[in-house]
């Protein structure tokens, strides 16, 4: 018994001995120690963090496309030189759709982000907006100016562009103002504390005592003060101004025939392009109103395509621009134009500064006031 228990023995000893080196026992360890190493949490940890890397460099991509000003359907193309360039850009997140709907993903983060920071530092704010129409459809742009690092610099920030699609009378856009505030995060608490002014453009709709916009948002805030934009204002002084001078109008109406000859005839447009290019000349285009600098440049690209064959009308209508231009008259006007549009132009950027404040712009103004009276002292004698 004894000898036979011994030869068990040693035959299992010899069985596990070759068991070790088998197949079978070495994927069972292998097996063990896979276990251990926790692998399939592993693997899901790196198919998640591509995934990520994926969805980053979409996101990335589609934020360039969006401060580039790019089509939307600029972004496959985007993508595919990502690839090239080594990137793991995956299998989705590559069509225009997809672009749009990351970038209003960001746009929504980015506006929390910022409405989250100025709750904290409970920053005093002010609403700018304005109402525009684009392809027939209109829309109300949205500003607030504040105060978004806690240091007393002020900074203006894009909040939204809310489409008027209920209309563009008070009740209707001022409904639509509430409510791209509150989907903002912007509450009735937090403006009732912290609102203290509204900018606009001083249409009627927007400040009309009785039943503008403004005076809705003073009857829900009574402590909101509002501002006509100072650099609108301006502008309307401006064109308030040329009323009362007849020779200004004369010089409109001129500006305006010329920027018509051109601006509505692509074949004129393409002959003075050409009388330039043989003059050796380059055209700085001329707008609608008061935009001149095309004009000093000289009476030669008028006189130009006047040479080319044209009929009898057409040739008297650039003869009499001819005349025109080569008088003393209309040079006197466009020197004059040209300095007084220039002192304006500088008034109306420095109002536009986000750093100016109202005593700022109080300054400029009367600063410009006596500058042209120094400039043309018998107009400020005149106004007096």
């Amino acid at each position: 018994m004894e000898r036979s228990a011994a030869s068990h023995r040693i035959t299992c000893g010899k069985k596990i001995y070759k068991h070790q080196d088998s197949l079978a026992h070495k994927r069972a360890v292998k097996i063990s120690e896979m276990k251990e190493k926790d692998v399939l949490p592993n693997k899901v940890l790196e198919v998640n963090a591509n995934l990520m890397q994926e969805t980053a460099t979409s996101f990335r991509s589609a934020y360039m496309v969006a401060k580039e000003k790019m089509a939307y359907r600029k972004l496959p193309a985007v993508m595919s030189l990502q690839k090239l360039n080594g990137a793991n850009v995956g299998n989705v997140h590559k069509s225009d759709h997809a672009c749009a709907e990351i970038i209003g993903y960001i746009a929504s983060e980015m506006r929390a982000k910022f409405v989250s920071k100025i709750k904290e530092l409970g920053s005093r704010i002010s609403i700018t907006i304005d109402e525009s129409t684009v392809h027939g459809l209109a829309y109300m742009i949205i500003y607030v100016r504040c105060d978004m690092t806690g240091t007393g610099e002020v900074d203006n920030v894009f909040l939204d562009i809310v489409e008027l699609s209920e209309g563009t009378d008070a009740e209707s856009m001022y409904k639509s103002l509430r409510k791209s505030l509150r989907q903002a995060g912007l509450d009735d608490e937090f403006l009732g504390k912290n609102l203290i002014c509204i900018a606009t453009d001083g249409a009627a709709v927007l400040t009309g005592r009785v039943g503008g916009l403004v005076t809705k948002l003073k009857q829900d805030f009574p402590k909101v003060q509002s501002i006509h934009c100072l650099a609108h204002r301006l502008e309307l002084a401006v064109k308030d101004s040329l009323k009362e001078v007849a020779g200004c109008n004369q010089f409109e109406f001129f500006i305006s025939k010329l920027y018509a000859l051109y601006n509505q005839s692509s074949k004129n447009a393409r002959l003075l392009q050409e009388a330039a290019t043989g003059l050796n000349m380059q055209i700085l285009k001329i707008g609608q109103i008061f935009t001149i600098r095309w004009v000093a440049s000289s009476f030669r690209t008028v006189k130009a395509p006047w040479k080319t064959s044209r009929c009898d009308t057409e040739r008297q209508k650039f003869r009499g621009l001819h005349k025109l231009l080569t008088s003393t008259g209309f040079l006197a006007d466009l020197a004059c134009m040209k300095d007084v549009l220039r002192e304006l132009q500088n008034l109306s950027l420095k109002l536009q500064r986000k750093q100016t404040s109202l005593v700022d712009a109080s300054c400029h103004i009367q600063t410009y006031r006596r500058g042209n009276k120094l400039l043309y002292p018998e107009v400020a004698i005149k106004a007096a």
